[in-house]
């Protein structure tokens, strides 16, 4: 539940809109499905760090929360569309990335047909064209499922007045007041 309990911070746009729904009067209809972004630039970036490596462009992920009429909720992320963006960033940097690894290494420009030709290719952009196929096959299915199962979960939901109560199935109980979200 942990992930999810940082994940759910991210619904913060969806989240405001349930202050909208929350004006009316009597029984509160919150139906619905609720979808809010997040840049995943810094923690993917955090994790890159270590080899030296940075990614720019759009890596926002779209999470999806809904809310159905029997007071059950699902809360999953659109792993498809975030693994296309990740795609084409590493596709848009790559030669630039597979410098900066090497420079990191201390080989310098001088030595990359050496180190092409070694590792089975023609010229440095083969490899460096290999290397970037490379990375984005380990991006597929797998990587899809793996977002998936790391993020969603799903459970039941109450209304109290201008709350939303969200028990998870998994653990622990997880609010919304006021376009905040808590997580226990």
């Amino acid at each position: 539940m942990k992930k999810t309990g940082r994940y759910l911070a991210l619904l913060l746009t969806a989240v405001m809109l349930f202050s909208l729904l929350l004006a009316g009067c009597g029984k509160k209809d919150v139906t619905g499905t609720y979808i809010g972004s997040y840049d995943m630039k810094d923690e993917l970036n955090e994790e890159l760090a270590e080899a030296g490596l940075e990614l720019q462009g759009d890596l926002t992920a779209d999470f999806i929360l809904v809310l159905k009429e029997d007071n059950t909720f699902t809360f999953d992320i659109d792993a498809e569309a975030f693994s296309e963006k990740l795609v084409t960033a590493i596709q848009d940097q790559g030669e630039s990335m597979v410098r900066s690894m090497l420079d990191a290494e201390g080989i310098t420009e001088d030595m990359y047909q050496w180190i092409a030709e070694a590792s089975g290719y023609e010229d440095f952009d083969s490899f460096v064209s290999g290397l970037i196929d490379e990375m984005i096959s380990g991006m597929g299915d797998e990587m899809v499922e793996e977002l998936k199962t790391s993020v969603a979960f799903d459970g039941t939901y109450t209304v109290d007045g201008d709350k939303i109560m969200l028990e998870s199935t998994e653990d622990g109980e997880t609010t919304m007041d006021e376009g905040e979200i808590y997580s226990d």
